[in-house]
């Protein structure tokens, strides 16, 4: 009886968005860097799914999703989402995920990795909106709402890397 209750909390732990989703800031920046199928398999060793593709007269984007429990389909009810633009001069990621514990860790990390914050309007910091910089890397912080959720999906906070690159 015991081993069946190890199972259950193993199963629940190694499912959990917390433990399976560890992505830290320097692998999101470092994926701007990379082409779209090196990028792919990345997403792929990290636990995400290719979820959906669009193109546009200038760039396509694609869509991934990391899921705990993989028969929820949804993307308004994934855990985390990663929206990637890519061309030959820029690499956009959007990352988005639910909780403010994690952004916070990520926001500690950029900091240590020598981004400086880029002066804000008045109130900002309230809102939980920021801005750093470093080279030509620009990351925005700001919950999600309707102006920047990826694919419907408006909870949560996102992470917006700008990465201007010369291939």
């Amino acid at each position: 009886m015991a081993r069946r209750y190890r199972f259950i909390f193993l199963f629940f732990l190694l499912s959990s968005p917390v433990f399976a989703q560890q992505i830290t800031m320097r692998e999101l920046i470092d994926l701007t860097c990379l082409k779209t199928a090196q990028f792919d398999s990345c997403l792929f060793r990290k636990g995400f799914l290719f979820k959906n593709r669009t193109e546009s007269v200038a760039n396509p984007a694609c869509i991934y999703e990391f899921q705990a429990f993989p028969y929820v389909s949804s993307l308004t009810q994934t855990s985390a989402l990663i929206q990637y633009i890519c061309n030959g001069r820029l690499g956009l990621l959007n990352f988005q995920q639910p909780s403010k514990t994690v952004q916070a860790v990520l926001r500690r990390e950029l900091i240590e990795m020598g981004f400086l914050p880029a002066e804000t309007v008045a109130g900002a910091e309230w809102t939980e909106r920021q801005i750093f910089y470093k080279d030509k890397i620009v990351v925005s912080f700001k919950p999600a709402d309707s102006g920047n959720g990826i694919a419907g999906n408006y909870s949560g906070y996102s992470i917006s890397i700008h990465h201007e690159r010369r291939l």
